[in-house]
């Protein structure tokens, strides 16, 4: 069984609660991917993750050749939101790097925006 399905059946059986802030993360903005290119692509990170904490994500994607970024930037390729809410987002469902990717995609950028269950399924693959 991946690590990210062991830890989401343990969130759901209530023994999960580390990072916890107000349960489940935002979907509205997130796309879904059917392949995701790793290979000289940049990922950033933002909420908490069922995967485990940022620096084994970030791990993960290096892994597979890809680079690790922490801010939202024109260079970034893909933002993977936590499956988590985070208590340090600016608003309840969202925080500034998912406004911040949002707006980039708005004006044209190719910033593609992942719920963290559609990255993981990438990353056991």
């Amino acid at each position: 069984m991946t690590i990210y399905r062991r830890h989401s059946r343990e969130f759901w059986a209530g023994g999960f609660d580390e990072g916890v802030a107000s349960g489940l993360s935002t979907r509205a903005a997130a796309q879904a991917e059917r392949e995701i290119m790793f290979e000289g692509r940049a990922f950033c990170f933002t909420g908490k993750f069922l995967f485990g904490p940022r620096q084994r994500c970030e791990e993960a994607v290096m892994r597979l050749g890809a680079t690790p970024i922490p801010r939202v930037t024109k260079q970034l390729d893909y933002l993977v939101i936590g499956g988590l809410a985070s208590r340090d987002w600016a608003h309840t469902s969202h925080g500034r790097k998912i406004e911040k990717a949002i707006d980039l995609r708005e004006k044209g950028h190719q910033v593609i925006l992942l719920e963290e269950r559609d990255w993981a399924v990438h990353i056991d693959a």
